[in-house]
């Protein structure tokens, strides 16, 4: 088997196995057809603050490989999605013990509704983390295996949304402790 070259953004790659062929799905349905145009098409800039906890910048950073390698894989698309749910919950909690003190032990449902209970969110923000949940749970407890459509990438996007909405009211709380 030859060495294949991939060029994106002036770095080469060699495939010396043949491993990493593009998936033809992306040019058939997706009309990218080269990396860089995978890239621009489906890899976005937004991201977590800084300030955000250290265990979902980690996770940030593994989901936006897998949406890379997704270029190689479709399906990785679809692990990327499933660790943007996780990291959605994982989110949830820590910022619920850093709002409130306590560790949440209970379901996602009850999480969100806390959340309400306690002024965390208000009504509209409870609707966005429910549509979350509620896409959550098809792939927790699916009927039959799915791959994914690159549309749900802007779930990911909500997510990220959301854990750094979940952030800047953390630092707003502690500032006005702080400031009495």
């Amino acid at each position: 088997m030859e060495n294949i070259k991939y060029t994106s953004k002036g770095k080469t790659y060699y495939d010396v196995k043949g491993i990493f062929q593009p998936d033809p799905r992306w040019s058939i349905f997706e009309g990218a057809g080269s990396l860089d145009q995978y890239i621009e098409k489906f890899l976005f800039p937004e991201c977590l603050g800084p300030d955000v906890d250290k265990t979902l910048l980690e996770q940030e950073v593994l989901i936006k490989k897998l949406l890379l390698n997704g270029y190689f894989e479709y399906e990785f698309i679809t692990v990327a999605i499933h660790n943007s749910f996780l990291m959605f919950e994982v989110g949830l909690k820590i910022y619920f013990k850093n709002l409130t003190g306590t560790e949440f032990q209970g379901t996602l449902h009850k999480l969100i509704e806390q959340y309400e209970k306690l002024s965390i969110i208000n009504r509209e923000n409870r609707s966005v983390l429910d549509m979350i949940r509620h896409i959550r749970n098809h792939f927790a407890h699916p009927k039959a295996y799915t791959v994914v459509p690159p549309a749900v990438i802007g779930i990911i996007k909500l997510v990220l949304t959301v854990i750094n909405d979940l952030e800047k009211i953390h630092k707003e709380r502690s500032s006005a402790v702080e400031n009495i």
